[in-house]
């Protein structure tokens, strides 16, 4: 830029020398002044001259590094986003649409609310449902939040949540006149199989066999982690009832 300044400048300057010398020529009387400007003026209008190549030359010669830097930039942004697209791959879980976008919820992070009064008794109402072939329904609030009632097999049964008071939650199977103690054997196994995980099928139906007969009827016996009573005559007539406390 500077070399076609001075270049312009220069040839500006021999340009008007050049004229003055004339017209002092034709007017006869030339002035030694528009002399020295003349050639003043044209020795940097070749000055100017000469450099000038050289500096476009210079200027043409670095474009080919810029060029060169510009790809090597864009080759490296593009390497970026492949190295980014095959991390994306390899974290992103699998889904019916490509990649998802939170992860699946692992088993035990979301527990259905059935009874949302008490979290104790809600989370027995879906232990129980999970291990039952008769889901608890007609789920209902008793006279209070910690204690609730629901019908599975045809039986009534209460809990209630007492560990803030006497310190255990408590499971009563109602007998009715159409199914006493004995027919309860299924609704106790399964109550018995939500509190305590640990005790197998064999051990639950073999302690309601031996524990529910006149005579041998259990009263505050232990089973695993529970401990039942079988009150085989009920305050409602004989439609009897178990107790069962964790």
């Amino acid at each position: 830029m500077v070399s076609v300044l001075v270049l312009l400048a220069g040839f500006a300057g021999a340009v008007l020398s050049l004229l003055a010398i004339v017209v002092q020529a034709i007017r006869k009387k030339p002035k030694r002044n528009a002399l020295i400007s003349f050639v003043i003026s044209s020795l940097l209008f070749v000055v100017a001259f000469a450099t000038f190549p050289t500096s476009t030359t210079t200027s043409e010669a670095s474009s080919p590094a810029e060029g060169e830097a510009v790809e090597g930039g864009e080759a490296s942004a593009e390497s970026d986003e492949v190295e980014s697209a095959g991390d994306n791959e390899d974290t992103a879980e699998p889904s019916s649409e490509g990649t998802r976008a939170v992860p699946l919820l692992e088993e035990g992070d979301f527990t259905p609310v059935l009874y949302e009064e008490n979290k104790a008794i809600n989370q027995f109402l879906v232990d129980y449902n999970s291990v039952t072939d008769s889901p608890a329904t007609d789920i209902s609030r008793g006279n209070i939040d910690s204690k609730c009632s629901f019908s599975t097999y045809g039986f009534y049964v209460t809990v209630g949540d007492y560990n803030a008071t006497v310190g255990y939650m408590e499971v009563s199977i109602n007998g009715n006149k159409d199914a006493h103690v004995p027919e309860m054997r299924d609704a106790f196994h399964d109550v018995v199989k939500a509190l305590d995980r640990n005790l197998s099928d064999e051990e639950i139906y073999a302690f309601f066999d031996e524990r529910t007969v006149e005579g041998n009827a259990a009263h505050e016996t232990p089973l695993g982690e529970v401990t039942c009573s079988v009150h085989l005559t009920g305050n409602f007539g004989d439609t009897g009832r178990i107790d069962i406390y964790k």
